[in-house]
């Protein structure tokens, strides 16, 4: 069923195949209902769909140039409007990026309450992971590092976001992210979360280093620590 040509549309992109594969969802802004969907999200397609509907006044989008050109060649006296969806995500992923240069200065910075020997947590010894999830994980580093790479070897060559994002078959969102970071910008550390355990850690790995790898007996130490 072919729906009426919206006076207000809202443009963005959806994923086919996330990292991979977009196309683009058009909304009627006053009704927000799904006006149709184009199998890409370039400048030609949604030029050539706005040629064909003639009667768009407002168009809401985000910050992409490519639908940026793309309405300014297929309706060029139409108001272009970013929406507040996009704005905002914008602000988030500035602010990210700000801080990711900023990490080294930050975790310089002396922590509040800091004690000269912190105590043994739990979440100290579930960091001592297997050799295989350490293999893992710096896997994971490594390919995450060669799309980093990729993206500031055709920064340096001139191309813009959406052409970095289809060749490398990324997110526009990673590609301004990389092409924003002067440094690659890790995971953060874990996050350091307190359990019921804590207060025992130590006690039990005196006991564990000892020899004593009995559950029960083990359960009974803390018990008599209280």
């Amino acid at each position: 069923m072919q729906r009426p040509t919206p006076r207000v549309l809202g443009i963005d992109d959806f994923a086919l195949c996330r990292g991979r594969v977009y196309g683009t969802i058009l909304v009627d802004g006053d009704t927000h209902r799904v006006v149709d969907l184009l199998p890409e999200r370039t400048a030609e397609t949604v030029a050539a769909w706005l040629r064909q509907h003639p009667r768009v006044e407002v168009v809401t989008r985000d910050r992409s140039t490519e639908y940026a050109r793309g309405v300014t060649t297929g309706a060029p006296d139409a108001v272009q409007v970013a929406d507040r969806w996009h704005v905002l995500g914008n602000l988030r992923e500035a602010l990210e990026r700000l801080l990711d240069r900023l990490r080294p200065q930050l975790l310089a910075l002396p922590r509040a309450n800091q004690q000269s020997s912190p105590p043994v947590r739990s979440i100290d010894r579930e960091r001592r992971r297997g050799t295989h999830d350490q293999a893992r994980q710096q896997a994971s580093r490594v390919r995450r590092y060669t799309r980093y790479a990729d993206v500031k070897r055709l920064q340096a060559d001139g191309k813009a976001i959406i052409q970095i994002a289809r060749e490398l078959k990324l997110s526009r969102q990673t590609v301004r992210k990389y092409m924003a970071s002067d440094h690659f910008p890790e995971y953060p550390p874990l996050r350091q979360q307190r359990s019921i355990l804590d207060p025992y850690v130590a006690v039990l790995q005196a006991r564990w280093d000892a020899g004593c790898h009995d559950n029960r007996q083990l359960l009974e130490v803390i018990r008599a620590e209280g």
